[in-house]
């Protein structure tokens, strides 16, 4: 294996390190600000290889026509610097819901969205989290969340920050393969990176 291929248990590793600062600066300012760090095999300078990492911070306003922008950029960023994975964290609305693991979990997932008409920040069953995705082009794709609760329910009141909740061990097992408990990802920050054969 080459000095510039990020194994699993690197990337798994970062990933944990990254929680742990995104917690205390969350804990620290009441926000946390979007992120993203790539895994890179070229130096962003003069495109040696390199095992490196890059953070890509988002400045300014983040509304859906920047989330639009900051997505594609990522994408290309991750394509000319060589990237093999990636982590955005952000704050995000999430819906509760309950699926049979014996069913298409993706079609029931679906079905839930079609039925609720309403912004996803409006669902009577949300979730307002800090959450953290990790991709990996050969090791599939995880996800934490951590809830964000406010006192009395209070949108003004500081907020606290539950633990981080996702499912390790099936990450880099199997090559190609979603990792982790969070198989049914949608949205514009995930599958940011092409999957590798």
């Amino acid at each position: 294996m080459s000095d510039t291929t990020w194994t699993a248990a690197e990337v798994l590793e970062m990933a944990e390190q990254i929680r742990g600062h995104a917690r205390d600066v969350f804990l620290s300012k009441g926000e946390h600000r979007p992120v993203s760090f790539l895994f890179t095999t070229k130096n962003p300078d003069t495109g040696a290889p390199e095992k490196s990492m890059a953070q890509v911070p988002v400045f300014g306003k983040f509304d859906g026509p920047e989330k639009d922008a900051y997505s594609g950029a990522l994408r290309a960023l991750a394509e000319k610097f060589g990237a093999v994975g990636i982590i955005f964290i952000s704050e995000a609305w999430f819906v509760k819901s309950e699926v049979d693991k014996n069913q298409d979990m993706k079609k029931q997932a679906d079905d839930q969205v079609d039925e609720w008409a309403g912004r996803l920040h409006e669902h009577p069953d949300r979730v307002e989290t800090l959450f953290l995705i990790c991709e990996h082009s050969r090791f599939g794709s995880i996800m934490w969340t951590a809830e964000i609760t406010r006192p009395g329910g209070d949108p003004k009141a500081k907020p606290d920050l539950k633990e981080w909740v996702g499912e390790t061990e099936n990450f880099g097992k199997e090559e190609g393969k979603p990792g982790g408990g969070f198989r049914i990802q949608q949205g514009r920050f995930v599958h940011l990176l092409p999957q590798v054969d």
